[in-house]
């Protein structure tokens, strides 16, 4: 089967086991940096939250050998264990008081997502633009975030102001930063050859947040890259080197900005999925004038 086909007939065997009381549809999905997705979205009757199952891996493992049967069952599989629970609903989200505390900033590439900002609140920072989204994190459900768009600013009566004046509150306080070595790194992970080299030549650390999520929007606070130049006692380089995280390396570093560009661009490459691609370029903190630039 080629791709079309495969969707298709995936969608139909799927509906075929789940029975008539679901609905089994078909979705293209526009994820970070215009990063197209196909997925099952499986809707109960009854239930308003649904997980989406990606399809584009499942036909990589078809080309490759895996069975139509075999796929069906971990396709089903994935949404028994990932189902919501009944009782959850969405109506919760219509009232800007019940979401106005969970309300965080992410960064993204501005050039990449130039038609995804069309529908969105922002603002430009560096190369990159703050968008906002709702932070998820339930028991049942897990750890996810809702994306904010401009036609929820008509649905809550708010302002772009209110809106980021929420976020940049919430996201210091929901997702407080964490700045450790890529020794501590390395012993907690299997990290990426590229970076492990790396630290044979100079120290390199790691800024994100405590989830790990959109842990690059550290670099939106002052605050924190003050702190981050006090333990360093320098000034510093900032590799963005996922939209979860940064690397940071001191200012004396035996390297230029090129070699460090090339190796922002060379982790794009081979390390990070293109969904969460921040940055090609390198920034450069500042510490005695407190100035974030590229």
């Amino acid at each position: 089967m080629n791709y079309k086909e495969f969707l298709q007939y995936i969608q139909k065997k799927v509906q075929e086991r789940l029975g008539e009381n679901t609905r089994v549809e078909l979705h293209h999905i526009q994820k970070n940096n215009a990063i197209s997705r196909d997925g099952l979205l499986i809707l109960e009757e009854g239930r308003s939250l649904s997980p989406t199952i990606y399809l584009n891996t499942y036909y990589d493992a078809y080309r490759l050998g895996m069975s139509v049967p075999e796929i069906l069952a971990d396709i089903l599989a994935g949404y028994k264990n990932n189902r919501v629970p009944e009782g959850k609903e969405t109506d919760f989200y219509k009232d800007f008081s019940n979401v106005s505390g969970r309300i965080i900033c992410k960064l993204i590439n501005f050039e990449k997502n130039r038609e995804f900002l069309k529908r969105v609140p922002y603002f430009s920072y560096l190369d990159l633009a703050a968008v906002c989204c709702y932070l998820l994190e339930d028991d049942t459900i897990g750890k996810g975030t809702i994306q904010v768009y401009r036609s929820h600013l008509e649905l809550w009566e708010i302002t772009e102001e209110e809106l980021f004046e929420c976020a940049r509150e919430n996201t210091a306080r929901l997702l407080p930063w964490c700045f450790q070595s890529m020794e501590e790194l390395f012993s907690e992970h299997q990290e990426q050859a590229i970076l492990r080299d790396s630290t044979d030549f100079f120290p390199m650390y790691i800024l994100s947040n405590r989830l790990k999520m959109f842990g690059a929007a550290c670099i939106l606070y002052d605050h924190i890259l003050e702190s981050v130049g006090e333990k360093l006692g320098e000034s510093f380089y900032i590799l963005p080197s996922s939209v979860h995280e940064c690397i940071i390396v001191p200012d004396t570093i035996p390297f230029t900005r090129e070699m460090l560009r090339n190796m922002v661009r060379e982790i794009n490459e081979t390390q990070v999925l293109p969904e969460e691609v921040l940055s090609g370029e390198v920034y450069h903190y500042d510490r005695l004038l407190h100035r974030l630039s590229v």
